[in-house]
């Protein structure tokens, strides 16, 4: 399990994950295979009135996550992502988050990614990352920070 960063209450009132402008847009979460098992498949929805879709775990008129305590990985992860970049994959940060363009150069912040990047390089991450591939993207705009592998 993942420490949590982000307070919920930060993400509460953020009108930024979940939402994306194209459906097959690199940030919708690839799930590992046993949170398909568990959760199902990702689906999105078209919302015509605002012009974007949603994760089909994401009740858009109270802004959560419908599976918050059971989120995939990669929503747990988020604002940092696992970056692909050639044959090589980075923990990255996504700095439009609000939270991370905020706090970016903090002390909390710098701490959290170096517990993530531990986390990360352990032999049991490692295993679920060479068997789960898609959860490492070729995201745009991201600012990578470690090398994973």
């Amino acid at each position: 399990m993942i420490k949590q960063l982000i307070p919920n209450k930060i993400c509460l009132v953020c009108f930024g994950c979940c939402r994306f402008n194209q459906k097959d847009s690199a940030w919708v979460p690839r799930l590992l295979k046993e949170e398909e098992k568990l959760l199902g498949k990702i689906k999105l929805t078209f919302d015509s009135k605002a012009k974007f879709f949603f994760c089909s775990f994401f009740d858009p008129k109270k802004n959560k996550c419908r599976v918050y305590r059971r989120r995939p990985f990669e929503c747990r992860l988020y604002p940092f992502l696992l970056c692909r970049k050639e044959n090589k994959v980075f923990l990255s940060i996504d700095s439009n988050c609000s939270y991370a363009g905020g706090n970016f150069k903090n002390k909390k912040f710098k701490e959290y990614a170096e517990y993530l990047n531990r986390l990360l390089k352990s032999k049991k991450f490692l295993k679920t990352l060479e068997n789960n591939p898609q959860i490492a993207q070729a995201y745009p705009q991201v600012t990578s920070i470690y090398e994973i592998m």
